[in-house]
This record gives C-alpha cells, structure tokens and sequence, in this order.
C-alpha cells in the first residue's frame, strides 16, 4: 500500500533545550530549510525548554504545559494532513481511501 502523496512531506517541528531558552532560534532555522525543501510544515513548532526538568528518566513528561503542548502539536499535524493533504488527494481524483500507512499511524481520507 502506498503512503498518501504529501504525507510523507508533512512534518511538525519539536525542538528540545536544557536552557531557558529552548530551541527557538533552531526551530526557526528549521523552519525554512524544509519550507525551501518543499516540506508541507504546520504551523505552530513546540519548543521545550529545560528538558531534563520536564521528562523523567523512562521518558515521561512531567510538566502538563509541555504534555499539552506536545499533544497539541501531534493533534495539529493529524488535523492539517486530514484537512489540507487529504482533500488535495480527493480533488485529483484518487477517491477515498482508508487505511494509509503513516508510520505507526494510520490516516483516513474521506471525500466530502
């Protein structure tokens, strides 16, 4: 089975940093080089400052400012591939199509 076409070039950015500071300007950085590569990048990068602080050593976040925004991000990259990639499919004429690998995810297109 094929991944969706568009997919695979959309990407949220998650920057992490032990300062005070986080990750913002690599996050900027970032930002552009995958804009110039052609990367779909939604809006909206999360940038985690004092790392060590906020996860336990299994991984675990500790901080529930950092949990949400970490569960924002995820929820808006599913949100902007359902609403910008999987309708660009539908329009060139692909159809509706269930079940599309998407890493360990799996995204369903629908047409209106």
């Amino acid at each position: 089975m094929q991944p969706l076409e568009g997919v695979e070039d959309s990407l949220a950015l998650l920057g992490v940093a032990g300062g005070r500071i986080g990750a913002i300007k690599s996050l900027e950085q970032l930002r552009a080089v995958c804009a110039h590569t052609g990367a779909m990048v939604v809006p909206g990068s999360v940038s985690v400052a004092g790392v060590r602080a906020a996860f336990n050593e299994e991984g675990l976040c500790l901080d529930e400012d950092v949990e949400a925004s970490l569960r924002g991000l995820a929820t808006g990259l599913l949100d902007f591939v359902k609403d910008f990639v999987c309708p660009k499919y539908a329009l060139e004429g692909h159809g509706a199509r269930r079940g599309h690998a998407l890493g360990h995810q799996r995204v369903v297109c629908l047409e209106a």
